[in-house]
């Protein structure tokens, strides 16, 4: 039967007041069996709310570290992002948040004793193949700095991050994965060629933005220092090819630094990185006084050969060596003076003799870099007065080290 024709019938039996009450009833039943009209007292409601908090508070603490820290990360990162909004390009100093970020339970394990102390507070990635915790963060604020400087050459602040060298890697796998430019990572780390990367398990600095770093000639103290005295030839070089570039000042482990966002090597720097080419070996302007092959001899007037380049430099100058090697000889003799071989490590077998220097401050066997100081100046040999004399020797021939210093001229 249907509800119609039983509110028909209820009405003709009862009249308009019982079909009132029937209804009524009905949906007294119905709301009673669904909890509609169920009203709980005060005090049901306390024990309710409190239930309803524990019950919250235990969803809370099932929560993976990973998510916690992105949601945190997140809220950082919103805030940064605004406050950098306000500045204009190019201007303003650049903050390092490190000491600001969170970290996952797996990157909180690798604070150990073999991380320097001075990056102690910044974050840390704990693996470049797991894109999780502090390095999905990571990756978050590389892609948005790409965003803003591609569309109004603006930027987050500068965050700087801990990795731990594996044994796999090097810089240029190590840029790939992280986006960061290969000048980034060896400027800010101030490593002058591939192969300097620290060792398996080392550490090192890794930017969230491209950029090279540069250390400033002025210590923090504020006493000045003479140009470019606490700086590699290498530094010296990309210092003086930036001169005219804006910049921004930091401190990086108690260190002024000029930063200078998105800038990259050119073809030359590149090639001095790569080792293609030679780094100056004096610390002034480079300027050959004297070149290789047939000239008249400064002291007797005649004919002669030069085998090697003859560099200005004033007595007592540091000398630096032109690329990686070995120290394969040092000795005195009549014509060099006091004089260092070094044994190059690429495949030409290239050895180059450092000549007429007043002291050697390495030894026989010791491993250089690029732009180590090897000794100083002097006028030791046959001479007439202070400079460098510099010879490369491709299997025991002597060979015009000119086009190896072409960027030089």
């Amino acid at each position: 039967m249907s509800l119609c024709r039983i509110a028909f019938y209820v009405r003709h039996t009862l009249g308009i007041s019982g079909l009132i009450l029937c209804l009524s009833g009905i949906f007294l039943v119905f709301s009673a069996n669904t909890g509609l009209s169920a009203r709980k007292s005060p005090a049901e409601n306390r024990r309710h709310g409190k239930a309803l908090d524990r019950a919250e508070e235990a969803q809370t603490k099932t929560l993976r570290p990973t998510e916690t820290d992105s949601k945190t990360s997140s809220q950082n990162h919103t805030k940064t992002t605004r406050e950098s909004e306000t500045k204009a390009p190019g201007t303003g100093p650049i903050h390092n948040q490190g000491q600001d970020q969170n970290q996952d339970q797996d990157t909180a394990d690798l604070r150990e004793p073999g991380i320097p102390k001075e990056w102690q507070a910044y974050p840390v990635i704990s693996s470049l193949n797991r894109i999780k915790g502090v390095f999905r963060q990571f990756l978050i604020e590389v892609k948005e700095n790409k965003r803003r400087w591609a569309r109004r050459n603006s930027l987050l602040p500068l965050t700087l991050y801990v990795y731990q060298i594996q044994e796999q890697d090097n810089i240029f796998t190590i840029s790939a994965k992280t986006s960061i430019s290969v000048e980034g990572i060896a400027t800010l780390n101030r490593i002058e060629h591939p192969n300097s990367l620290p060792r398996n398990r080392g550490y090192i600095l890794i930017p969230n933005n491209s950029g090279i770093f540069l250390p400033q000639d002025q210590s923090l103290n504020g006493k000045e220092q003479k140009p470019y005295q606490s700086l590699s030839a290498w530094e010296q070089q990309l210092r003086q090819n930036r001169e005219k570039l804006l910049f921004h000042r930091l401190i990086i482990d108690k260190r002024a630094y000029f930063y200078y966002p998105k800038s990259q090597f050119n073809q030359t720097e590149r090639s001095y990185f790569l080792d293609n080419i030679f780094r100056s070996p004096v610390q002034q302007k480079f300027y050959v006084t004297s070149g290789f092959g047939a000239r008249r001899d400064p002291i007797t007037g005649k004919n002669s050969y030069h085998d090697g380049l003859d560099i200005r430099s004033p007595y007592g100058a540091p000398i630096y060596s032109i690329a990686n090697g070995t120290v394969r000889d040092l000795g005195e003799s009549r014509l060099y003076g006091l004089y260092v071989k070094i044994r190059l490590n690429n495949d030409k077998g290239q050895v180059v003799l450092y000549g007429h220097l007043t002291a050697a401050l390495v030894q026989k066997g010791q491993r250089v870099d690029a732009g180590e100081v090897i000794g100083n100046s002097g006028q030791s040999g046959r001479i007439t007065g202070p400079h460098l004399h510099l010879t490369v020797f491709e299997d025991n021939k002597a060979v015009d080290p000119a086009p190896l210093f072409r960027n030089l001229y």
